[in-house]
């Protein structure tokens, strides 16, 4: 029997977008008993300053916090980290660089998903969306849009339960 991974979830960059993961993690894994779902760790820090401001220059650093937030996922025992922030994966390059463990792109995982079930799609004039802040899922259903709709937080735990081990629902 494969050994189960453990997934990190480096949460709190927006509390609802890491509450809204974990439901579909927990939707998405084809379990019939509760120990069938998969062993997940969430630090949860909601005091990590804001990604925005940082990028545009006028506001404090997260990367220390978040490789902090990592490294406690690590010492936990996550095999894997994925964060339910899309605005934080502009820092992926140096959270990579700065922590152990691997970190699912939610962006990667975008692109793959939406090649693989609409590969007609080019970006040439608006024919599909994608649920690009993580709050949007929050409100917004993606079947509700007249063209094909993605939801990155969908498409991050489903890609967690697959490198976890599991096929998602």
């Amino acid at each position: 029997m494969k050994k189960e991974k453990v997934v990190g979830i480096l949460g709190g960059l927006g509390p609802e977008a890491t509450l809204r993961l974990f439901q579909v993690i927990l939707e998405k894994t084809p379990a019939s008993s509760d120990q069938d779902h998969l062993h997940l760790i969430i630090d949860n820090n909601p005091k990590i300053p804001e990604r925005l401001p940082a990028i545009l220059g006028t506001g404090p650093d997260p990367v220390p916090m978040m490789v902090a937030s990592g490294q406690a996922l690590e010492r936990a025992g996550a095999d894997f980290i994925i964060i339910p922030c899309v605005s934080a994966h502009y820092f992926l390059p140096e959270l990579s660089r700065r922590l152990s463990l691997p970190i699912i792109s939610m962006l990667d995982e975008a692109a793959v998903r939406i090649k693989a079930f609409k590969p007609q799609i080019k970006k040439a004039g608006a024919q599909g969306i994608l649920s690009g802040c993580t709050e949007i899922s929050i409100v917004i259903d993606p079947s509700s849009f007249s063209v094909p709709g993605f939801d990155a937080l969908t498409i991050l735990g489903q890609a967690a339960i697959r490198e976890a081990g599991l096929t998602p629902l």
